[in-house]
């Protein structure tokens, strides 16, 4: 390799970093978006006022996304609350951080997994190395493909999981080179780190980690291939790879039935099935390369869900070519493992990294911060190609020239992404302009003209609102948050809306159980019981019982639907005694959802059933295993012994 000093890498890496930061500056003024809600905002846990630790573990164990619940991204969500509270300037300035040190991770990778792909040492080789990986670390750090990983706040559980997957594999392949330079002590404990403590926090972060040890295996099949300086040592890593498989399968197998159970109740609230899903992700996979090559800010956004659906092979004829294009890649990679090392790596982390989301799981169809962690194969691959010594067609200047250019225009399509990003307004106008026909993007659009109606009642913000309202209404079969946006709409302008909205909205409820639908009930019954929403009890009643005859109900749905009627009862009718019995029912429903359980507790002191509401507060005891809940029951307790005593009080 030629010297050619004038950019070194460790300058290169110092430069880019900066630039990243000042790539995403704009979009640090921007405000909360779609998830961030529910999972941040709403989280009263996450309201720390301490760094107590009761506060710590509550706001930790407050997450309800994933199966692990994310308590890792919870906490650090809590944390940036006891810094500067819910200004999303500081949570979207901490993302833009951990997106600097996943860039770290990723230098550090690329690094391992180059000088792994060298073999043996050679003049030159660390320096080509270096240099190599600080343009895949940069390239990865400003392409805009990576933005909503950064400034969609809640997205954080992706960007920290990827975080350590890329650190876990590094790891991994730097014990594996220790091993075949005969430091098996060093080269073990590595791996062991590698595969326990790092992957075990990806994993607190958001499941997805829970592919490294897959990609650690596809480092493994392409670059050592169980080889190592002790013979006995490769046996036995090849052993645990079997044995760690082996396992692995015969947990699918025994939960086979769990599964198939789960994929099958999943699919019913979803507006696609599962053969569209798995016919439509061959496709979505080819359009996030498309985006990585040519990253065209009208085709990218925060909503996807105007994304065409495969119903068949040939509808779009699109499907059959995408199916095909991708299993020729999983040939090549078999193929050209040898002869083409790198080329079958890119192909197989990206197909590895994809393989939980574009999988048979009934996750929504397209999301750009899926590819945090895949985008690193393709970067790699095309960086090494084009960039590597052994490239003759262009010289050692020139390649430098190239790799600042690519750069320089990500990192001005990442700077233009962000200042859209920087206003929440003109931000949905232009997710809606870009995807006119995604659903969340015109109820975004209409909730924020319904808020500028709420505070300056002019008539073109009315018009608006109703118009993206009524589009999104047509846009989806199963989704009720149009129908109760524009009930809302129209009480806020003081006209009775239309009966049919209500009638639809029932009627929905009826048939779908799709779970963010009683979020947007549940704010319609907020309305009617605290502000301006004036439907009649009888509707009210008539929408929450809808959901409660829905015959695919689900246990979270039921529950909540009885919750809000009984909570309806008493604070609206006064009628404790219904309300008692819609929370009793929600209780035995859902048994550990602790609001539930207070809800009650609080209604049978308004009937001084004292003794029945002390009975509840020692079941709410001992479902609160780490005192998450204590202050609050121990103060309900103190008010129903208030009560008590002023009862047996002489008058």
């Amino acid at each position: 390799m030629k010297k050619s000093n004038w950019l070194t890498h460790r300058t290169l890496i110092g430069v880019v970093a900066l630039l990243t930061a000042f790539a995403y500056l704009p979009g640090l003024w921007g405000d909360f978006e779609f998830d961030d809600a529910p999972n941040i905002l709403d989280n009263e846990a996450l309201r720390i006022s301490t760094l107590g630790w009761q506060d710590l573990v509550n706001a930790t164990l407050s997450g309800s996304s994933g199966p692990l619940g994310r308590p890792l991204s919870m906490l650090t969500f809590a944390l940036n609350y006891y810094v500067a509270g819910f200004d999303p300037v500081y949570f979207k300035l901490t993302n833009v951080l951990i997106h600097l040190l996943c860039g770290a991770a990723v230098y550090f990778l690329a690094f391992q997994v180059l000088r792994a792909a060298q073999g043996p040492a050679r003049d030159g080789a660390i320096a080509q190395a270096q240099w190599l990986g600080a343009v895949i670390a940069s390239v990865w750090l400003v392409h805009p493909l990576n933005l909503t990983s950064v400034l969609y706040v809640v997205q954080r559980m992706t960007s920290l999981s990827a975080g350590f997957s890329f650190l876990a594999v590094g790891l991994y392949v730097l014990g594996r080179r220790k091993l075949l330079q005969g430091e098996s002590q060093r080269g073990l404990l590595l791996i062991f780190l590698a595969l326990v403590p790092v992957c075990a926090l990806g994993a607190l972060s958001k499941e997805n980690a829970l592919l490294s040890p897959f990609l650690m295996l596809a480092a493994e099949l392409v670059f050592f291939r169980f080889a190592t300086g002790n013979p006995a040592i490769g046996k036995r890593l090849a052993a645990a790879v079997a044995i760690l498989a082996m396992l692995a399968f015969a947990g699918l197998a025994l939960n086979a039935d769990r599964i198939a159970s789960y994929v099958t109740s999943a699919y019913l609230f979803r507006e696609f099935s599962l053969s569209e899903r798995l016919l439509t992700q061959p496709r979505v996979l080819l359009f996030y390369l498309q985006l990585m090559v040519i990253p065209s800010t009208s085709q990218m956004g925060i909503h996807h869900d105007d994304f065409v659906l495969s119903t068949g092979l040939f509808d779009p004829p699109s499907t059959v070519i995408a199916i095909f294009v991708l299993a020729a890649t999983v040939v090549a990679a078999m193929l050209l493992s040898r002869r083409l090392p790198v080329l079958a790596f890119g192909i197989l982390w990206y197909l590895i990294g994809h393989s939980m989301e574009a999988s048979f799981i009934a996750l929504e169809m397209v999301h750009e911060h899926r590819n945090y962690l895949p985008g690193f194969g393709p970067i790699f691959v095309v960086t090494y190609y084009l960039l590597r010594s052994e490239n003759q067609l262009f010289t050692e200047r020139l390649k430098k020239v190239i790799a600042v250019a690519l750069i320089g225009i990500l990192a001005t399509v990442t700077f233009v992404r962000s200042l859209q990003w920087s206003e929440i307004v003109s931000h949905a106008a232009i997710e809606v302009r870009n995807h006119p026909d995604s659903l969340r993007a015109n109820y975004q659009m209409g909730r924020l003209y319904f808020k500028l109606f709420a505070n300056e009642p002019r008539a073109n913000f009315y018009s608006e609102s109703e118009r993206h309202f009524r589009h999104a209404m047509t846009l989806s079969k199963i989704s009720v948050f149009s129908h109760i946006g524009l009930i809302q709409l129209a009480y806020k302008a003081r006209v009775e809306p239309d009966p049919q909205w209500t009638a639809d909205l029932i009627a929905r409820l009826m048939k779908v159980d799709w779970e963010p639908n009683m979020v947007a009930v549940n704010s319609l019954v907020i309305c009617q019981v605290q502000h301006y929403c004036r439907l009649s009890d009888a509707d009210i009643v008539s929408i929450l019982e809808a959901a409660l005859k829905n015959p695919n109900g689900r246990p979270k749905t039921l529950g909540s639907a009885n919750s809000m009627l009984g909570n309806y009862y008493a604070l609206k009718m006064a009628d404790l005694q219904k309300a008692q019995e819609y929370m009793r029912a929600a209780i035995e429903i859902e048994p550990l959802r602790h609001e539930y359980r207070m809800d009650f507790v609080g209604m049978l002191m308004a009937a001084n059933k004292l003794d029945d509401a002390e009975r509840q507060l020692a079941e709410a005891r001992k479902i609160d295993r780490y005192g998450i809940h204590r202050k609050q029951i121990e103060s309900e307790a103190e008010r129903i012994a208030f009560i008590r005593k002023q009862l047996e009080a002489p008058k």
